[in-house]
């Protein structure tokens, strides 16, 4: 058993970095992922592979140990890989070489001084808080200049076919698309739906009995999270891309949020005595002859823990800081054992802390921590 984890914060929803979504085709765009609402999903045009895939960019370096996204209308073929680089696909000490007006449809870039650059038709770039997209496939020599046309942008595109504003000489220009030719994570492709039943734990004759999945009707009421656990390796990316591959779904393909965080993996785990459980909000009324009529509301999880005689400085830069930063209504992405993986999808959840519980002094240089966790619903998007 591994040590729980609490993903937070999430750097997709960071205020001070611009953070920019990027790819595919998008019938609702992309910027719901960063939406609290899990029901509101990013949903493709349609399912082709050219259309199910998203990047991105953080707006700068970040410490990314953990990569989920709580739930997908995935069809129990459908599969994923998850990609992550700091190397942007040209340098981010590219500049505007020549002044353009507002409504220029293309934009001069100057290459740095020692520095060739690849521009390839794709890549995203923004300008003034504007993002373009390139029509232009070309090398820039160091210092010098080059011409790049603007995509024209149609149906759901996100980017500007024409400069959205002036630019001048030497005004900077961020590139929002990464180069993962050596990337620094790579999950590879896989199954979206994983073994969620060990071997002999299922009864001869039950549908999942050899091969441990998930059966339609399952996939149909429960919600199966997407989870990339990277606390063994030190990833410092500044770019990811999800591709999802699901071209037989009978529906666009959707999904519900991301979370990109630094992960904190207590070095104590919670102490034995930790309760979890599913409530329900759920009420009834009872007739004169005692039948019941019931108002239903979706089950959700909560999990109660403490954990004992975590070293001060711990408790104080990551307990005390997850309840600054996330307070009551901030999102956490929490996993109880990550190398579970038959019971991911049962105790790993996007969920909310309650109340925030007082810290206590254990003893010299110790402290206890409780959190009381209770999951967001509203993911299940088939």
């Amino acid at each position: 058993m591994a040590n729980c984890i609490m993903g937070f914060p999430n750097y997709v929803d960071s205020t001070f970095n611009d953070v920019v979504f990027t790819g595919g085709n998008w019938q609702l765009p992309l910027d719901n992922l960063r939406n609290a609402r899990l029901s509101l999903p990013a949903k493709a045009a349609d399912n082709t592979n050219a259309s199910t895939w998203f990047e991105v960019d953080m707006g700068g370096l970040r410490d990314v140990q953990l990569g989920s996204i709580p739930s997908s209308n995935s069809t129990l073929s459908g599969q994923y890989r998850l990609k992550m680089t700091s190397t942007p696909a040209f340098s981010n000490s590219t500049v505007v070489g020549l002044s353009a007006s507002s409504g220029a449809s293309s934009v001069t870039f100057k290459a740095p001084g020692t520095v060739d650059i690849d521009v390839t038709a794709g890549d995203f770039f923004t300008i003034g808080g504007f993002l373009y997209k390139s029509d232009t496939t070309t090398t820039i020599t160091a210092g010098n200049t080059g011409v790049i046309s603007l995509a024209s942008a149609s149906g759901n595109d996100i980017h500007n076919a024409t400069l959205q504003a002036d630019i001048s000489v030497d005004d900077s220009i961020r590139c929002n698309t990464g180069d993962y030719t050596t990337p620094l994570y790579d999950s590879t492709q896989k199954d979206i739906f994983q073994t969620i039943y060990p071997f002999q734990s299922l009864p001869w004759q039950h549908p999942s009995y050899w091969n441990g999945k998930a059966t339609e009707e399952e996939r149909q009421t429960l919600v199966f999270p997407i989870v990339d656990v990277l606390t063994d390796s030190s990833v410092i990316a500044i770019y990811a891309k999800y591709e999802f591959f699901d071209e037989n779904n009978s529906d666009p393909f959707a999904i519900s949020r991301v979370f990109l965080t630094p992960g904190w993996q207590p070095s104590i785990n919670p102490i034995y005595g930790a309760e979890f459980s599913y409530k329900t909000d759920t009420t009834f009324d009872k007739s004169y002859g005692g039948e019941k009529t019931y108002d239903v509301k979706q089950a959700y999880r909560v999990l109660g823990f403490t954990i004992d005689n975590l070293p001060q400085n711990e408790a104080l830069t990551q307990a005390l800081e997850m309840q600054r930063k996330q307070g009551i209504d901030k999102q956490i992405f929490f996993i109880f054992d990550p190398e579970d993986t038959d019971n991911m999808h049962r105790r790993a959840f996007t969920c909310t802390m309650s109340d925030l519980d007082a810290l206590s002094y254990a003893y010299y240089n110790h402290m206890a921590f409780s959190a009381q966790l209770e999951e967001v619903v509203g993911g299940i998007l088939v």
